[in-house]
Order: structure tokens, then C-alpha cells, then sequence
């Protein structure tokens, strides 16, 4: 079940001003019942606690002087964090420096500061005051934390620190002790005062020309898109996880000239995709998109490739070109499909067989060897008829309900520790696009075209735009083997199983 934010109490360091800040705010938009504020700035501190009053009431929030530089300065923050709400149930190691210049104290606060908070938090405070059954702490590493930055290379040693610190102390064996979740958010470029205010904080004239040429083609996200991403990791990510960036990632999507893949496509690129391949067998519609593509978010953005997704050589030589065009390959979006049941062979061999073909080429074969971090991700269209099998489109169905299948297969955790893959299956319900169209005629005699009149009649289309927003959140943080459904324009609802978690395996004898 996720995590439920609801009448929680947190601590959040570094939370005085920019992410952190934005962070506070919106947990407690969830339901949070209290957060301390816990900054070295006083100034920004208690301007922050009287923003929050302002706009959430008083007694929701406390502010601390703290550095988390000193164990006994962070503790006395855990400790008035008690003596105010009674409880602490969600750490955020969000204070940190970006100042290669004066990297003992980058050190002291990026690594330290985090060692502090983790300790406190899991060895004392939230195992004995949590609310409920579970505790979370999430530690802020970076894109730098999986990705080398040059300009600032012993930051970007603290930040690989904190990830691997998070991978350790999130291991299962501390979990079952503890009952409190570690991850990562791992975020790109943001605007707030630090992206603002980064130039003369490196180690000299090389370094501050690298970071003027990174600078030419950066464009800071909204501290608002991280905190969501935060919220998300709380509720479900699984201790010991990371949140996966999807700035300067390279995606290939199957069935991408139209529907819900193109928006895909686009969602991604506007989330700082670094490059996509459009996979798609209609070349009209392929070349089309390719040129909204370039209009939209400039060239060397995109390529366009004519693919057959069930026939493995055509699919591979768009994974092939992928890596020939963008040198990497970090995400793979299996979307091609039809509803056509008069050819019911042909339904079977691209939702079935070309998902097959895409999933087995990314994860055994191009994703582990050209990701450009740490993890990679497969997204595997399925559908929402999994809930109702979908009466008028039977084998359509069967399709999609074997897309799921293999999805929570190939998405074991035992398959993900080898591949470091996350393989995930999204479900949209009926959407907005020429497919649903498409598919009006495509049943398999008249008493299916009279179910799909009445299942059809004043039911809900929502923008693939939505589907898309849902894709692009699980690829952040959803764990390996969960599938997702995406219906009515709402966010998206993990779908779990009546018997998921138990192992019908054949025992052994005795």
C-alpha cells in the first residue's frame, strides 16, 4: 500500500528557501499535519515559517536554527520536532552546497550533513516516533550523483556519496529492522538561487569554461516538478531506490507519429529529454511529427526511423540508429499497438509480439551497455480493458493482459539486479486518439459492434496529454514490475494484484 502523507510529521532540512521550501509546502498540500524547518539562514527561515503560517494556518509549522554540519545542532532539531507534534515520521536531507571553492565545507555539509541526518533519523527518532507503522527518509543526491559533472567534480563526489550511502543503509536487512524506507531524488538543473547564483563557485578558469559551455543549453525545471516528484517517491518508491532524471536521457517509442506515444514523445522532451527516436511504420505521419518535433524543441532533438515492431531486424535497426544518432539509450516505450479483431493475427503479432521484440532487444541487449547512468527503464503500453476485459475486443484484451504478464516478469526484482532495468506497464484507460477511432469497426461480428455501442455510450476520453504526464512520473519513480493505471485525466493509481506478494511456485519435495 503506498505511504500515506496524511496527519505525517517531517523535518526538513535546507528547507528555509528554494527546493526544500517547495518541498514543505507541498507535503503539507498532501495532508502533512507538521513540518520543521530546519535552516542555518534565520532570515530566510523565519520568513519561510511565516509564509507557511500564511498560507496553511499557524501550528502547522515549526522553524530551527541548524547546521547540519554538527550532530548535536541537527539532534536538537529531531528533538523540538518531538517536543512539538509528538512524532517524526519523514526525514528530508535537503540542505547542501554547491561550491567546489570551499570544498571542506562542501564535504561537511553535502556528506556529513546527510550521514547525520540518516543516523538520527533511522537509529533513533523515526523507528521509535513514528505515526504509523512505516517511516521514510529521502536524501537529496543529484544528477551529478549518477552522471559525472566536470565543472564541479568533488561536488559531484559528495553527491555520488549520497547516493551509494542510500543504496546501503535502504538495503532490505536494515528496512526489516527499522521499518523506514531510504531512497534518493536524484533532480537535474533547477531554478532556484543555487542554479542562479553557480558561476566562480568551482576551482578555477577551466572549470568555469566547462561550466559556461554546460550553461549555453541548461534550462533550470520548476522546484514545484521536484517536490511532486518527491511526494511520489514517499508514497511508493521502495527503500534503497532512486529517482530516475529524465534530463539529458535519450527514449525510443514505438507507435510514436500519433496518439498517446507522440505525447509521450513530447512530455519527455519537455522534461529535457536529450533525444528521441520515433519508431513508427506509417512515414507520413513519421516524417510529420519529426518536423513538429524540430519546431517545438529544435533539431538534433529527434529522429524519425520506418519500423515494423514484429519484425525483430526492423525493430533492432531503430535501436541501432538510436545508438549510431545519440550514442546512448536510457529509455524504451513499447506503445505500438492496434485494436483491429476482423485481423485478429496481426493485433497478436504487434501488441504481443512487438512488445516482445522491443522489451527482450532493450533490456538483454542495448539499455545495459548504452544507458547513460546507472538505470535504465521500459515502459510497456498496456491498457485499462485489464480491469473489465473489455467485451467487444476479446483478443485485444488477451493481448494486453499478456503485455502485463510478461511486463511483471521481465520486471523482477532478480531480473533488475542483473540489468539494473526497470520495467514498467502503464494502462490507459480510453483516450483521445485516432486509434480509438479506428477501432470502432474492428470487431469481430455484430453482437461485439453492439457491445462496443453500448460500452462506448457517454464513456469518458481522456487527453493523451494526461497518459502522458502518468508515463513520465512512473519513469521517475515507480518501482521495477508495478503497473500503472491511467484513466479520466487523474494521476496515475498503482494496480495491484489479489495475490501479488504470494508465491504460488511449485515446492520442491521434501
Amino acid at each position: 500500500m503506498p505511504f500515506d502523507i496524511n496527519n505525517k510529521v517531517a523535518l526538513i532540512s535546507g528547507a528555509a528557501s528554494g527546493i526544500g521550501l517547495t518541498i514543505a509546502k507541498e507535503l503539507l498540500r498532501n495532508g502533512l499535519r507538521g513540518v520543521t524547518i530546519a535552516d542555518v539562514n534565520k532570515e530566510l527561515g523565519e520568513k519561510a515559517l511565516q509564509e507557511i503560517e500564511n498560507e496553511f494556518g499557524s501550528g502547522r509549522a515549526i522553524f530551527v536554527l541548524t547546521d547540519v554540519s554538527s550532530m548535536k545542532s541537527f539532534e536538537d532539531a529531531f528533538q523540538k520536532t518531538i517536543n512539538t507534534f509528538k512524532n517524526i515520521d519523514i526525514l528530508v536531507n535537503g540542505a547542501g552546497v554547491l561550491n567546489d571553492s570551499i570544498w571542506q565545507q562542501e564535504i561537511a555539509i553535502n556528506v556529513n550533513g546527510t550521514v547525520h541526518g540518516i543516523l538520527l533519523a533511522l537509529e533513533n527518532y523515526i523507528p521509535k516516533y513514528k505515526t504509523d507503522s512505516e517511516g521514510v527518509i529521502v536524501n537529496f543526491s543529484s544528477i551529478a550523483g549518477v552522471a559525472a559533472f566536470p565543472a564541479f567534480p568533488i561536488y559531484t563526489g559528495t553527491k555520488f556519496a549520497i547516493f551509494g550511502m542510500t543504496k546501503a543503509f535502504g538495503d532490505e536487512a536494515h528496512y526489516e529492522r527499522t521499518k523506514v524506507r531510504i531512497m534518493a531524488i536524484c533532480p537535474g538543473p533547477t531554478d532556484t538561487p543555487l542554479l542562479r547564483d553557480i558561476s566562480g563557485r568551482n576551482l578555477g578558469a577551466p572549470y568555469e569554461k566547462l561550466l559556461q559551455e554546460l550553461l549555453k543549453d541548461t534550462r533550470g525545471q520548476k522546484p514545484e516538478a521536484v517536490a511532486r516528484g518527491l511526494v511520489q517517491i514517499v508514497r511508493n518508491a521502495p527503500s534503497g531506490g532512486a529517482w530516475f532524471d529524465i534530463k539529458n536521457k535519450v527514449a525510443l517509442i514505438s507507435g510514436a507519429a500519433s496518439g498517446i506515444s507522440l505525447a509521450i514523445a513530447k512530455a519527455f522532451l519537455r522534461n529535457g529529454l536529450r533525444g528521441v527516436t520515433i519508431a513508427d511504420i506509417n512515414t507520413e505521419l513519421g516524417e510529420k511529427v519529426l518536423q513538429e518535433i524540430i519546431n517545438e524543441f529544435g533539431k538534433n532533438k529527434a529522429i524519425y526511423i520506418l519500423t515494423d515492431v514484429t519484425c525483430k531486424n526492423s525493430y533492432e535497426a531503430a535501436f541501432k540508429k538510436t545508438i549510431e544518432t545519440f550514442q546512448n539509450l536510457d529509455i524504451v516505450v513499447n506503445g505500438a499497438g492496434i485494436v483491429n479483431e476482423l485481423d485478429w493475427q496481426q493485433e497478436v503479432d504487434i501488441n504481443l509480439n512487438g512488445t516482445l521484440h522491443g522489451t527482450i532487444l532493450a533490456l538483454e541487449n542495448y539499455i545495459p551497455k548504452y544507458k547513460s547512468g546507472s538505470e535504465g527503464v521500459i515502459v510497456n503500453i498496456s491498457s485499462a480493458a485489464i480491469l473489465d476485459c473489455f467485451p467487444p475486443y476479446p483478443i485485444y484484451t488477451g493481448t494486453k493482459f499478456a503485455v502485463m504478464g510478461i511486463s511483471k516478469s521481465f520486471g523482477a526484482e532478480v531480473h533488475y539486479k542483473r540489468t539494473k532495468v526497470r520495467v514498467l506497464t502503464a494502462c490507459p484507460g480510453v483516450t483521445e486518439t485516432p486509434f480509438g477511432i479506428q477501432a470502432s469497426e474492428k470487431c469481430l461480428s455484430e453482437p461485439y459492434r453492439k457491445l462496443k455501442d453500448e460500452y462506448f455510450s457517454g464513456i469518458y476520453e481522456q487527453k493523451p496529454e494526461s497518459v502522458a504526464e502518468g508515463v513520465t512520473e512512473i519513469v521517475k519513480n515507480a518501482p521495477t514490475g508495478t503497473a500503472w493505471i491511467m484513466v479520466e485525466d487523474k494521476k496515475p493509481e498503482e494496480l495491484v494484484w489479489p495475490s501479488e506478494g504470494k508465491n504460488f511456485a511449485p515446492k520442491k519435495k521434501k
